[in-house]
């Protein structure tokens, strides 16, 4: 722009050099810690024996790229550029520079991920929940195939998370699972107490036959929202409410009744739908036989929702992500890094609770 067609005043066009500059210091110090987080965690994967992967270093931007653009933004800002605009072309030149230093690399890194070893790493402790769930991604290209991403995670008796396996493909049948579920025997996987999962037959008999003495536990929060559809916006709340008169009742006795009393109180405004609670009744009350402080784990997925959560979003920045760089190794890099951070946090109740699971494992027939 011009700098005579919007002219200003020395001391204006000093103020507004300052604030613009303490502005954009503020966003690049952002960037910039980021992108240091970013290196802190690939030289943390590279040396774990959960990640076959090399870090680049070059595939990041460093300080005096970054003060590149601060120059060059900041030159532009008393002439009527406004902050938002500013910070949408810092992060488009980052973009831009991790992009252009992955496709350099690109090659490189695809002979370092191996998601076949990644998914062969034994498995050296045994299990007191098996959690599964999926997300779908419509991969780009001119078949545009729906393709579904099976998430498997594992709870330590001491209540630490690992993601220890995922599954690409677009729908997984019965051999499938049964499958991936020998597959974590192999892997040194022996013991599971109990499995959570959707509404699905395939994985609920494939894991049966493979661990024919572990517990199931349909999801509460799969069941509510499928039946919410069915139910008119605003009578959901109540709704809602009347399921968790079903899984916070005290004793399995009380639940029962408030389930009773929930299933003639619907069946008349979803009758299919609650032929399908009945019908899942012993599955979805199956954490009653479990210590009471991780019943909540049992009942109530909304954790994993979340997790599920944070990888969908990772797919929005897919635009800007080369074509070297395979889906598979983007999800690769997302599981690890949520494995090093559960790795130090333990889910709710795990604590009061983890002598009893590890008894219940003792007396576990494999």
């Amino acid at each position: 722009m011009n700098k005579n067609s919007t002219y200003l005043p020395n001391d204006v066009e000093n103020m507004l050099r300052i604030y613009f500059k303490n502005n954009l210091k503020q966003l690049l110090s952002e960037v910039w810690e980021d992108i240091q987080l970013d290196q802190q965690f690939a030289h943390h994967a590279a040396s774990s024996s959960s990640l076959h992967a090399k870090f680049i270093p070059n595939a990041v931007p460093s300080r005096d790229q970054l003060g590149h653009i601060h120059d060059s933004a900041l030159q532009t800002a008393p002439y009527g550029i406004h902050t938002r605009d500013i910070a949408s072309a810092v992060t488009s030149a980052v973009m831009h520079v991790l992009q252009m230093n992955y496709a350099n690399n690109g090659a490189g890194m695809e002979q370092e991920i191996d998601l076949d070893i990644w998914k062969r790493r034994p498995i050296n402790v045994n299990l007191s929940i098996l959690y599964v769930d999926f997300m779908k991604l419509q991969t780009r290209g001119s078949s545009s195939i729906h393709k579904f991403i099976y998430f498997i995670v594992g709870v330590t008796d001491k209540g630490y998370r690992e993601i220890i396996d995922i599954c690409f493909a677009p729908k997984l049948d019965y051999p499938a699972w049964k499958e991936i579920f020998m597959n974590l025997r192999n892997r040194g996987l022996q013991k599971i107490l109990i499995g959570v999962f959707h509404e699905n037959n395939c994985i609920k008999e494939a894991f049966c036959s493979v661990y024919p003495y572990a517990a199931i536990q349909r999801s509460f929060t799969f069941m509510q929202k499928e039946t919410l559809r069915k139910i008119e916006k605003h009578r959901q709340p109540e709704f809602v409410d009347d399921v968790k008169k079903i899984y916070q009742a005290s004793t399995r006795e009380d639940s029962i009744k408030n389930f009773k009393l929930f299933l003639n109180k619907w069946k008349s405004t979803a009758p299919t739908e609650m032929n399908q609670w009945e019908k899942q009744r012993s599955l979805l009350l199956t954490f009653y036989e479990f210590p009471d402080p991780i019943r909540c784990n049992l009942y109530n997925t909304n954790w994993m929702k979340q997790t599920i959560s944070e990888f969908r979003s990772q797919f929005k920045l897919i635009p800007h992500q080369p074509a070297s760089e395979p889906i598979e190794h983007t999800i690769l890099r997302k599981v690890n890094e949520f494995n090093g951070r559960w790795s130090t946090r333990r889910l709710k109740g795990f604590k009061e609770a983890s002598t009893t699971l590890r008894k219940m494992l003792n007396h576990y027939k494999e």
